[in-house]
């Protein structure tokens, strides 16, 4: 019989296991990150193209939504920068996610965002 311990073990170990592969960041991409944001302006610069994955959340007009305003559709969990839910699941797309600091949000981003006519900030949406 397992213990409650030796299932949080198990746990663990298969999701990290899972999820190594795409936690994975080498030090001359970061270097190059870094670069990158200082030399970048104060104002809004145009933001790049979203690679949106969905998890435990399937409509057709937010998936619509998604390539009207440019961005692009993912299942691969290296290329997401938005993963959309409708509430939080404990999903290998969700843990996964987290784990990298992808922003999740909900449906209501994609609706301000068709609102507005192009995709809003991920962290500012209410």
């Amino acid at each position: 019989m397992y213990t409650e311990s030796k299932i949080k073990k198990l746990v663990y170990r298969n999701y990290f296991e899972f999820c190594a592969p795409f936690l994975q960041v080498s030090t001359s991409s970061r270097a190059s990150e870094a670069s990158s944001s200082a030399s970048r302006s104060s104002s809004r610069a145009k933001r790049p193209k979203p690679f949106v994955m969905f998890t435990g959340y399937d409509s057709a007009q937010a998936k619509k939504t998604v390539s009207d305003l440019g961005g692009a559709l993912t299942e691969s969990s290296k290329d997401c920068t938005v993963l959309v839910t409708d509430k939080v699941r404990r999903t290998a797309k969700f843990l996964c996610m987290a784990a990298k600091g992808v922003p999740i949000v909900g449906p209501a981003w994609l609706k301000n965002s068709k609102d507005a006519g192009s995709f809003q900030g991920m962290w500012e949406c209410k």
